[in-house]
């Protein structure tokens, strides 16, 4: 999948990683579905809830507010679930479960968009 590549931060300058950014409607429709696995993460914005139909692999998704906030982390979600809107978020991040590690209990993700 092509497009830009954000970094994210913690928020106070230290970079935590890279996430392709999903933009636009179609892109958001698909995201991770129908791909073999990846190692890379996405970023969904805007959005505030999620499905992984047709996906072939569980992902870990962190819910975020505009500020980088996570307001709720997902992990270990398998194929053929939905995540029903989160109040307050505005993009969601996802990666392969097991794969994020370095984002795991965090308090802020904040992309530079």
């Amino acid at each position: 999948m092509r497009g830009r590549v954000v970094p994210l931060t913690d928020g106070e300058g230290g970079i935590l990683g890279e996430a392709l950014l999903l933009n636009t409607f179609f892109r958001r429709l698909l995201g991770l579905s129908f791909r073999r696995e990846t190692t890379g993460a996405v970023l969904l914005v805007p959005c505030n809830s999620i499905h992984t139909f047709f996906m072939r692999f569980p992902i870990d998704a962190y819910f975020l507010s505009p500020d980088g906030e996570v307001l709720r982390e997902v992990t270990g979600l398998v194929p053929g679930r939905v995540v029903p809107p989160v109040p307050g978020a505005r993009m969601v991040l996802e990666v392969p479960s097991g794969r994020g590690e370095t984002f795991r209990g965090r308090r802020r993700i904040v992309p530079r968009l």
